[in-house]
């Protein structure tokens, strides 16, 4: 098969071509992921900035939280603590905590409502409300 001069030019042009375009494709693609390299290096030095502080910041966190729990539970004598329920925030109640007992019925006001009935007076254990008329 014989080939003219004009066709041998044109295969070495067009392999030249080819060989531009090859070699640019590989150097943008060496760009990128160096850039890319770059940057998941930059990523790991800021997580190993961080897990340099919060590593023993989570230790210690760790090692009072035990403490603390330790010390709740072994209790006052070394027994186990009274696990009643814990007062509520949303009632008035001064009994101490596991303690469901309603309030004394001479507390409470008769639905009445009649002349004889006096206004409340300060009870001894009521000393924050003396400001009251």
């Amino acid at each position: 098969m014989n080939r003219s001069l004009q066709e041998v030019v044109e295969l070495v042009v067009f392999a030249l071509v080819a060989v531009i375009i090859g070699t640019g494709a590989v150097w943008l693609s060496g760009w990128i992921l160096g850039g890319i390299g770059t940057l998941l290096t930059w990523l790991a030095g800021l997580v190993w900035a961080l897990l340099r502080f919060l590593v023993p910041v989570a230790l210690v966190a760790g090692a009072v939280y035990l403490l603390v729990r330790y010390l709740n539970t072994r209790g006052v004598d070394g027994a186990a603590p009274d696990v009643g329920s814990p007062p509520s925030p949303w009632t008035m109640s001064t009994e101490g905590p596991g303690t469901d007992a309603p309030a004394p019925a001479a507390d409470a006001p008769e639905a009445g409502g009649g002349e004889d009935d006096a206004p409340p007076t300060a009870d001894a254990d009521d000393a924050s409300d003396d400001d009251r008329p």
